[in-house]
């Protein structure tokens, strides 16, 4: 239920935990909380006065949900909550929205607590989205997961040598580890849907699976890799280009193009360039331009390489 007026001025001044330093308006004071080490930040005593007469004129601040998100009204009720509820969210919004509120900004409260109703109501809806998919067990440790019958083995699965799963089991894997391990990596399942047979979320699943990993690597050796080629020098590397410009001319009495040229010997243009004037330079390569028929009533000239044949001049 709502508080009331006399009841809001004479509660404590409970703060509202946060990782970083809160940015708070005249409405509110923030401090750091030696236990914890967060941020928290609550209403002083003028704000806690502002928020009571705020109240007095609007005694039920779900009607701000209603009216400026209907729809997140529908589905909180779809979810369960009653009006009774979503009126404490909405209150805890509205504190929420008057403890960063600053009049100084230029905003105006009406503007601010609508958009503090909602980070409430949804901040609500994802708590128990989550919890929903929390199992019983999940909140234990290990041992508490006794309660999962479909425990996996030691004995080695068909196609998997004994060794193997000996060397897993070296890694130090945890229960729950080996069942995301078996459950996604033998069994083939997506990581989803072994969230949803496990009973924990779709991010712990993630979790488990880096941890799998990162002690995996620890046991096996890794993975050999393919010998690299040796680099190519540039004077080797055009030198092959030569010989492919060469081939790829030999087999085109009418000439090439520069763009078949690069598809032919797969070089860029700037290192195929230098090849062609080098063989233009040596006389074993003819350059000419020709005249192409492109757009309507337009003409395009291309550059084609041929080879050079015998008494013929290199241009």
């Amino acid at each position: 239920m709502t508080p009331t007026t006399s009841e809001l001025r004479a509660a404590p001044a409970r703060g509202l935990a946060t990782r970083k330093r809160p940015v708070v308006g005249p409405y509110a004071e923030a401090w750091r909380d030696d236990e914890t080490g967060c941020y928290r930040f609550r209403l002083n005593d003028l704000g806690r006065g502002v928020v009571a007469d705020w109240l007095d004129r609007y005694p039920h601040p779900v009607a701000s949900l209603k009216s400026c998100w209907p729809k997140l009204y529908r589905v909180c009720r779809d979810a369960g909550l009653n009006d009774d509820e979503l009126d404490a969210l909405a209150l805890e919004g509205v504190v929420r929205a008057f403890c960063r509120f600053d009049p100084a900004r230029g905003a105006r409260v009406e503007t601010v607590i609508p958009w503090g109703v909602r980070g409430a109501v949804t901040r609500a809806l994802a708590g128990r989205q989550k919890a929903a998919l929390e199992h019983p067990a999940s909140q234990g440790g290990d041992d508490s997961w006794d309660c999962y019958e479909q425990t996996p083995d030691r004995s080695p699965r068909p196609g998997a040598a004994l060794e193997l799963w000996d060397a897993i089991g070296s890694a130090g894997l945890s229960r729950r580890q080996r069942q995301v391990l078996d459950a996604c990596d033998v069994g083939g399942w997506n990581q989803r849907r072994a969230a949803s047979e496990l009973g924990v979320t779709h991010q712990a699943v993630c979790t488990y699976r880096r941890a799998v990993a990162r002690k995996l690597r620890g046991v096996f050796p890794p993975p050999a890799t393919r010998p690299q080629p040796a680099r190519l020098g540039r004077g080797e590397r055009e030198a092959r280009h030569r010989a492919g410009v060469l081939r790829a001319l030999d087999g085109a009495p009418h000439g090439l193009a520069m763009f078949h040229l690069k598809r032919s010997v797969g070089a860029g243009e700037a290192i195929l360039g230098r090849v062609l004037a080098g063989l233009v330079g040596d006389g074993l390569v003819t350059r000419r331009a020709v005249a192409r028929d492109g757009m309507p009533g337009r003409c395009r000239v291309v550059t084609v390489y041929g080879l050079a044949r015998p008494g013929e001049r290199v241009a």
